[in-house]
This record gives C-alpha cells, sequence and structure tokens, in this order.
C-alpha cells in the first residue's frame, strides 16, 4: 500500500470515527454520568494538542495532501 493510499485510509477512518462521537455520547449518557462522558472526551483533546505541540518542538513538516491538485 503506497504512502498515499495509507494517507487517504487514516484521514477516512478519521472522519468516520468523529461522525459517530454524538451518536455515541446520545446512546451512552443513558449509562454513564455525563460528567464521566465530558472527561473522557476533553482527554482525547488534550491528547492531540500534546501531539501538536509535540510536532512544533521537534519541528516536524507535515505534508497537505490535496487530491485535486494531484
Amino acid at each position: 500500500m503506497s504512502d498515499k493510499s495509507k494517507g487517504m485510509f487514516q484521514g477516512l477512518m478519521g472522519v468516520l470515527l468523529f461522525s459517530l462521537i454524538l451518536p455515541i455520547t446520545k446512546y451512552i449518557i443513558e449509562y454513564f454520568n455525563p460528567i464521566f462522558i465530558g472527561l473522557g472526551r476533553s482527554v482525547v483533546v488534550v491528547a492531540g494538542i500534546i501531539d501538536n505541540l509535540k510536532l512544533i518542538v521537534e519541528n516536524k513538516k507535515t505534508t497537505v495532501f490535496i487530491p485535486i491538485l494531484s
């Protein structure tokens, strides 16, 4: 599998999983404390922020794939 295909697959999976956040939250709120759910979601946000800060500190260049231009 080429790097381009891997990137497209990972992007598709990210969009798919992100689109399930609200329906899953609506379903699961009946069984768990809303504060617990909110804290769990905020942990994911903090992990993303930490990952981005790590990329900035390490001065990593990220590439943006624009299918129209390739």
